[in-house]
């Protein structure tokens, strides 16, 4: 497994990452896609990543 930012009952990986504050777990699906159950057509979709997100990019970005 790898750390995942923002989880509170499994907090393990490397220590740099531990202290870092994040009100949710930091997880987003940018592309998801799938075949429809019913009619099996292709199902795409496109989120771009919320801006609580990319500030947390950023920071990790500085933080390298």
């Amino acid at each position: 497994g790898h750390t995942l930012i923002g989880e509170e009952r499994y907090v393990y990986g490397p220590e740099v990452l531990r202290p870092i504050h994040f009100e949710r777990q930091a997880l987003h699906a940018s592309r998801l896609a799938f075949d429809h159950p019913v009619d099996g057509r292709r199902m795409a979709f496109h989120a771009p990543p919320p801006a609580d997100f990319e500030s947390l990019l950023a920071r990790l970005r500085r933080q390298r």
